[in-house]
């Protein structure tokens, strides 16, 4: 069905709205499920099998390319894209425009936290400042300016990855984590587990804030701890993702809820979000 929008007329020293010559907006109003990919981060501390998880992918028919900024696969039998010399920002974004992306594969950026890294130095190496010094660190450039421009160019990849997103290809970001202070205005603050991105107390240019919003899944991943009476800790190893928020850590799912025990070798996560019978 298609309607047409009537402009309302401007108030008294208001003025008048852009319209195109036909004289008012037409939109093609649809229903139904519109999904054409996933949009994924997962994150959580080092060594605790995001890119072992991320291999899982070919358990429910897809076929998970990694972007290895970091060497975690280098002892995993998984498809990688390698540039000819060593990973640079520009050559991330080269990587996502390329023609090596189809439906049945997912892209997986491992991680976004040497991503970060690397735009840091493609900023200091390329963009000056107002003054057209170029500087040495991302702080030179004075007042939040040089994390406004890593915010942009962080913005840059998840655009190139919402691309591919519109081609039906999905997306894998895998963050390291950090534990941030969270201001309470009900009572004294805590600490919580967070992607390990840039911040700022204002959250003013922050790229963490900007994954969170980006992602249509953020699962946080943990392994499974119990304290004992001497408050000493207990664990088997097992690990468990966690897909809804709480005070201890962000985590956010638009299609999966809850917590998901995660044996070595278990794609269920995966077979839960995709559909696939086990």
């Amino acid at each position: 069905m298609t309607t047409a929008i009537p402009q309302a007329p401007p108030r008294p020293g208001q003025s008048p709205p852009p319209s195109n010559s036909g004289g008012s907006e037409t939109f093609t109003v649809k229903r139904g499920l519109s999904r054409k990919a996933h949009r994924i981060v997962l994150y959580g501390t080092g060594g605790i099998g995001k890119s072992t998880l991320a291999s899982l992918l070919t358990e429910v028919d897809l076929e998970p390319i990694f972007i290895d900024l970091e060497g975690g696969t280098q002892d995993m039998d998984v498809p990688r894209l390698a540039p000819a010399k060593c990973w640079t920002f520009s050559g991330i974004r080269a990587a996502l425009a390329s023609q090596n992306w189809n439906e049945k594969r997912v892209v997986v950026l491992d991680t976004m936290t040497k991503a970060q890294e690397l735009a840091a130095d493609h900023i200091v190496s390329n963009v000056k400042t107002e003054k057209g010094a170029f500087v040495n660190s991302i702080e030179d450039y004075g007042y939040g300016k040089g994390y406004k421009h890593l915010y942009d160019h962080m913005l840059l990849i998840l655009s190139d990855l919402d691309r591919l997103c519109e081609r039906g290809v999905n997306s894998l970001v895998i963050c390291h984590d950090t534990r941030a202070t969270v201001p309470n205005p009900m009572g004294e603050d805590f600490l919580r587990y967070e992607p390990n991105l840039y911040h700022s107390s204002t959250g003013k240019a922050s790229v963490r804030d900007l994954l969170k919003g980006w992602a249509d899944h953020l699962f946080f991943m943990a392994y499974d701890i119990a304290v004992n009476i001497d408050g000493k800790a207990q664990g088997s190893g097992t690990r468990t993702i966690y897909t809804q928020e709480s005070p201890m850590f962000l985590a956010k799912s638009r299609t999966v809820a809850g917590e998901y025990s995660y044996p070595v070798g278990d794609a269920g996560i995966w077979k839960t979000l995709f559909g696939k019978a086990v």
